[in-house]
């Protein structure tokens, strides 16, 4: 047993919730005496498998689990390889998986980076990593791009629970003019992006050559890549996006901005919510708006292309409800990107073994972008 509690073995239900209980006061509250926030949302999945272990009547045998902010377990075998259509032009679950995937490369370091976006049969990866000074509450802004002969990759990387809480809060929320078009975005997100930009950009203009262009990110990273997207084309018309998907993004702008950018890729941009994940919601309406074109994964992993106000919000709260033995935790837990990971994982062995399903292109025409972007 290791410094989350102690053994449960041969000890009754009733003690060992009781004990579940303590060790989720501890990982959960507000103020961590004995647990950093790393330390406690490890805690608070390691819960929720010894609960799984009870409620399936396996024998509790504790195993030690080393994890990161970024990491959630999750039971079952699931499909992991990844495989690029590098030709690909339209939506697919099989697209959005494999873009998942390049999000969360983002957050492994340089090497890993090269490593396996040259597995994924990009020949050309650049790793970008741009400090901030203080009093800024993000340590730096960090972001790859994979190119081949056929497809480029922009990923940007999220950040840690705690550092997202300071950027949603307080002076980093403030909405600040968007100088593209018409409207105000996140000022902690239009700093983060702007630090990196004149370098993406200038890779991009060198390494685009024809090949498709796909910008993707989870939590802030999804935030990013929307941005990202968006100043891209319009500082250089030539370079727009064939697919812009996001994984737990935050708010980013006012809803006068979202509602142009909706225009302007419309069929192009994705943003994925998995159930009640807790940043999707965030920074909150109506100052802040969402991009329109949502993908939800209920909370039985299920993915809907549209959920009707009602029924989401009694999916929501089935979600929320769900582990009694860790309430209002769903939230957290549906944010990790491995979370997403998961269900994209089983979305797509369930489209694999569907018969006489087609892929939709959702992709508009590069004439129908208007608004948002220049003529």
């Amino acid at each position: 047993m290791d410094e989350y509690g102690e053994g449960f073995l041969g000890r009754p239900l009733g003690e060992v919730a009781e004990t579940l209980n303590r060790l989720l006061v501890d990982a959960y509250l507000p103020v961590h005496d004995r647990l950093d926030v790393e330390q406690g949302l490890a805690a608070l999945l390691v819960i929720r498998q010894v609960r799984e272990d009870l409620l399936e009547g396996e024998p509790i045998l504790w195993v030690r689990r080393v994890m990161t902010v970024g990491e959630v377990p999750h039971r079952g075998t699931l499909m992991t390889t990844i495989t690029f259509d590098h030709a690909a032009t339209g939506y697919s679950v099989a697209q959005a998986r494999c873009l998942a995937h390049a999000a969360a490369l983002a957050y492994k370091d340089e090497h890993e980076i090269q490593s396996t976006a040259g597995r994924w049969g990009f020949d050309r990866v650049k790793h970008f990593r741009v400090p901030h000074a203080a009093p800024f509450p993000l340590e730096d802004t960090q972001a790859y791009v994979a190119a081949g002969d056929q497809m480029i990759i922009v990923a940007f990387r999220g950040t840690q629970p705690e550092e997202l809480r300071d950027w949603l809060s307080d002076a980093n929320a403030l909405l600040t003019p968007y100088t593209a078009a018409g409207g105000n975005i996140h000022a902690g997100f239009y700093r983060a992006l702007d630090v990196v930009q004149p370098t993406l950009l200038q890779t991009l203009e060198d390494w685009h050559t024809g090949q498709s262009l796909w910008f993707t990110g989870h939590s802030l990273g999804g935030a990013l890549a929307m941005l990202a997207a968006a100043r891209t084309h319009f500082e250089d018309p030539t370079l727009l996006a064939d697919g812009v998907y996001t994984y737990g993004q935050p708010r980013t702008c006012c809803p006068q901005l979202a509602a142009a950018y909706d225009e302007a890729f419309a069929g192009r941009t994705f943003r994925f919510v998995n159930n009640n994940d807790i940043v999707a919601q965030l920074p909150p309406a109506p100052l802040f708006g969402h991009v329109d074109e949502e993908r939800y994964f209920d909370a039985d992993g299920r993915l809907h292309e549209k959920m009707p106000p009602v029924a989401g919000l009694l999916d929501r709260l089935g979600g929320a409800t769900a582990d009694p033995l860790a309430p209002g935790t769903d939230g957290i837990r549906d944010h990790f990107i491995n979370a997403y990971l998961a269900r994209f994982d089983a979305a797509q062995q369930d489209a694999a073994s569907a018969s006489g399903r087609k892929p939709k292109t959702g992709r508009g025409p590069a004439s129908a972008v208007t608004g948002l972007l220049p003529k």
